[in-house]
């Protein structure tokens, strides 16, 4: 007769060397077992990268259900997160298979028929791991909750995708007690959560260039001066400016300079929501960016009718004055953000942001990836006079993204601080892109609970600037 062998005959998995050595010696006791060596995946970093990598394990009845089609089998391992799952096709390979013929007691007589597996194909990431070691190290360092994206603007290529915390790789594809599982799973710092694509946040005051490129478009004057006293007031409601006093006779420029609120209350309440929310659309607020690995969420763009939809209530000024400054109930992930700065970096166009560089099977043919470009049709010359804006926001003493200044090169940033009901301090975020007038970097830091986007995210973004400028020295050196 002939068994095709499955591990469904597998009686112990993942043993230690010794114990296979005992079962070995004991072979002519019970001719029926056999030690096998199989391969197993091994991370070479316990945690880097890990919401990027993703992890293999097995199969589960429902997902065996769904594949069983596409030859897999019960025991089969396969991708769960991340790359693992997006490119599962490419990393698998094929089974193979041995028949065998056995005697009356079970024993080897011969191989009858025999297909050898064949491994997958090799992927070459876009990322950059010692940047990712160097933003990941800094927020460890300072027990910071966040993200940390950065994009070349002019490819799509994703160069550094921090969240953290992360989790550990070897840990979670390795047998685990419940205990183990749970400690991950149930974290209250929640680390298999990918904060860059999946954490749906307020941006604050980062979303003030849509709102300013909005404004433009609908003919705001961006060198006529509004006084700010400290608050807008609309009947018995008052929106008031971060600072008490307000800030004076107030531009296009210095409204995002010290980032003034009241310059964005007052444009609101002249032209509305509906430019605004036509930019942001078109800049991808509110919609999935398309990376290349799975879970990514859309956050909200609110209009109207999600508003009547969802709350059962009108579209009121005071709405529209929020979504100016980027509150209310606009969310966005940190990757939205990034590719949106990244359209402000190349004055109207970007591609979609993407992991994976490159496919390579074993013949040594390649499979080059590409982002698809992605176009918005607004005035060039508007997004020049924010680019300056937010150069002067990094150089100028008053600048509210200062500690971004980097010697010998011109950094465009906007700082933000989101206010949420889960911590004592706002969100801190900072969005930028270097150099300001040749972009080969748009980034995005976002911190939860870091207080000030001028404080914790761009100290985050600083370390990242650095760390890449003097990798780009290095390189010309050599």
């Amino acid at each position: 007769e002939i068994y095709s062998y499955t591990r469904e005959n597998v009686i112990f998995d993942d043993i230690s060397k010794e114990k296979a050595h005992r079962i070995i010696e004991k072979n002519s006791d019970y001719p029926y077992l056999e030690v096998q060596i199989y391969s197993k995946r091994k991370y070479i970093n316990e945690s880097l990268g890990s919401h990027i990598l993703g992890y293999v394990r097995n199969v589960s009845s429902s997902e065996y259900e769904k594949m069983k089609d596409s030859g897999y089998k019960k025991d089969d391992i396969i991708g769960k997160q991340g790359i693992e799952k997006e490119y599962e096709s490419y990393l698998r390979g094929q089974n193979g298979y041995r028949y065998i013929e056995v005697n009356a007691h079970n024993r080897f007589v011969k191989t009858l028929e025999e297909e050898k597996s064949k491994i997958g194909d090799d992927i070459y990431l876009t990322v950059d791991f010692d940047l990712q070691q160097k933003i990941t190290n800094y927020m460890n360092e300072k027990e910071m909750k966040g993200a940390f994206v950065a994009i070349e603007p002019k490819t799509g290529k994703i160069i550094t995708m921090v969240s953290n915390p992360e989790y550990p790789l070897n840990t979670i594809i390795s047998k685990m007690t419940t205990e183990e599982w749970d400690g991950i799973m149930f974290n209250k710092d929640r680390p298999l959560e990918n904060r860059a694509i999946t954490g749906r946040y307020p941006p604050g005051s980062i979303f003030k260039v849509i709102s300013a490129l909005a404004f433009l478009e609908e003919g705001l004057n961006p060198n006529e001066e509004f006084f700010d006293p400290g608050y807008y007031q609309i009947g018995k409601w008052k929106w008031r400016s971060w600072k008490r006093y307000g800030h004076g006779y107030t531009n296009l420029a210095k409204s995002l300079i010290e980032s003034v609120n009241y310059y964005y209350y007052r444009a609101a309440d002249k032209y509305g929501r509906k430019k605004i929310l036509e930019v942001a659309d078109a800049f991808g607020i509110g919609k999935k960016t398309g990376i290349d690995i799975p879970g990514e969420k859309p956050g909200l763009l609110p209009n109207n009718e999600w508003k009547k939809k969802k709350l059962k209530e009108p579209w009121y000024t005071g709405d529209s004055i929020n979504l100016s400054i980027g509150q209310g109930y606009l969310l966005v992930t940190p990757i939205q953000m990034a590719k949106a700065y990244s359209i402000l970096a190349n004055k109207g166009y970007t591609y979609t942001p993407h992991l994976v560089e490159k496919i390579v099977t074993q013949t040594g043919k390649t499979k080059e990836i590409k982002g698809e470009k992605i176009e918005v049709n607004y005035n060039t010359e508007y997004m020049e006079k924010i680019k300056e804006a937010l150069v002067e926001t990094v150089e100028a003493p008053n600048g509210t993204a200062k500690r971004l200044r980097t010697k010998g090169i011109r950094v465009a940033a906007k700082t933000g601080s989101a206010q949420n009901s889960k911590y004592k301090e706002p969100h801190s975020w900072v969005s930028g892109y270097f150099p300001a007038d040749k972009p080969e970097i748009a980034f995005t830091a976002f911190i939860e609970g870091g207080g000030s986007g001028g404080k914790d995210a761009a100290e985050v973004a600083k370390i990242f600037v650095d760390a890449y400028l003097e990798k780009e020295k290095n390189i010309e050196k050599n």
